[in-house]
């Protein structure tokens, strides 16, 4: 099983010496960020076939996870406006996006680092978070299963939304 972390790096220090390029001890010195552990990414993708589309998505850690990455795809025909919402008791987060995503072009929206570009171009401004959004986060998954509610206004029934975050693990 593969889990990572962020981490700072503090300190490297050598041994080397002038004219011996061959052998060297090498000491790194780290500071773990304050998060948990992160297992494998986990991708979920939901059909917006119809309006709401409602999903699972497994937090498969035993901890809340917050890196959460929501990517809106159009397919043959664009986005008026979309509603994410997390209905879990405790974690309840509702998220909107008002702006137009133009089929064949993508909405990226990182969670985490707060940040929502339509087509690689800055869209924060038609983003917003609901008067029922309980949590300090855009979004986050609870250990175990979240449920998921999506409302799109426009796209065809070949629209998805994929939402990749990592299991988080005290």
């Amino acid at each position: 099983t593969s889990h990572w972390r962020h981490a700072r790096c503090l300190s490297v220090d050598s041994d080397l010496t002038p004219g011996n390029t061959q052998i060297a001890t090498v000491d790194l010195e780290f500071e773990l960020d304050a998060e948990p552990w992160h297992s494998t990414s986990i991708y979920t993708s939901i059909a917006l076939g119809t309006s709401p589309a409602r999903a699972t998505i497994a937090n498969p850690g035993n901890v809340i996870a917050r890196e959460i990455t929501v990517t809106v795809h159009p397919k043959t025909s664009a986005i008026t406006a979309f509603h994410l919402e997390n209905l879990t008791a405790g974690h309840v987060s509702k998220i909107k996006y008002g702006g137009t995503i133009a089929a064949t072009h993508a909405l990226v929206i990182v969670c985490d680092a707060r940040t929502v570009e339509n087509n690689a171009s800055d869209d924060y401004a038609n983003f917003s978070l609901e008067s029922a959004h309980t949590i300090t986060e855009w979004l986050r998954l609870a250990p175990g299963n979240n449920s998921i509610r999506i409302t799109a206004t426009g796209g065809a029934v070949t629209s998805t939304i994929g939402i990749v975050c990592y299991g988080a693990h005290a």
